[in-house]
C-alpha cells in the first residue's frame, strides 16, 4: 500500500467512528488526515512530514473545537435574548401556574414572586428561565411597570 493512501482508509475509519460516537473531535482528526493524505498524493509531503502534519493539524484543530466549546458553555442566558421577551398565555393551571407559547413551542410558566395574575387581562413577559421553566410577571403597558402585589 503506498504510503499518502494509508491516511484515506484512516480517515474513513476515523469518520465512521464519529458517526457513532457522535463527537466532532474525530470528525477534526479525520479531515486533517485527509488534507495530509491529499498532500502526499500530490507529492508534496514526505513520509515523515505526513505524520508530523497529522499531529499538528489533529491537535490544533481540536484544541480550536475544545475553545469553542468552552465559550459557548460560558455565554450568559441574556445573550440568547430571553429576558423581557413576550409570551402568550394559553392556559391556567392555576393562579401561579400556566401554559405559555414561546417562539413556536409550550412552555410551563409561573408567575414571579409578587405577581399576581391577572388572568389574561394582559401581556405577559419572561422574567426569568429555569431550564424548560418560564418564570413570567404581567407587563400591561409599555410605559408602565408591571403589576405587583403588596
Amino acid at each position: 500500500m503506498h504510503h499518502p493512501y494509508m491516511w484515506f482508509v484512516l480517515a474513513a475509519l476515523t469518520l465512521v467512528a464519529e458517526l457513532i460516537l457522535g463527537t466532532f473531535y474525530f470528525l477534526v482528526i479525520g479531515v486533517s488526515m485527509m488534507l495530509v493524505g491529499l498532500g502526499g498524493v500530490w507529492g508534496y509531503l514526505d513520509a515523515n512530514m505526513q505524520g508530523v502534519l497529522v499531529v499538528a493539524l489533529s491537535g490544533l484543530g481540536c484544541w480550536r473545537l475544545w475553545r469553542y466549546q468552552q465559550i459557548q458553555r460560558q455565554r450568559p442566558l441574556e445573550a440568547l435574548e430571553v429576558i423581557g421577551q413576550p409570551v402568550v398565555v394559553e392556559q391556567w393551571l392555576s393562579p401561579q401556574q400556566a401554559r405559555v407559547q414561546w417562539r413556536g413551542a409550550h412552555w410551563d410558566a409561573r408567575l414571579a414572586k409578587g405577581h399576581a395574575s391577572l388572568f389574561g387581562e394582559a401581556t405577559y413577559i419572561i422574567s426569568a428561565q429555569e431550564g424548560n421553566l418560564l418564570w413570567i410577571e404581567p407587563f400591561t403597558d409599555i410605559g408602565s411597570p408591571p403589576v405587583k402585589l403588596h
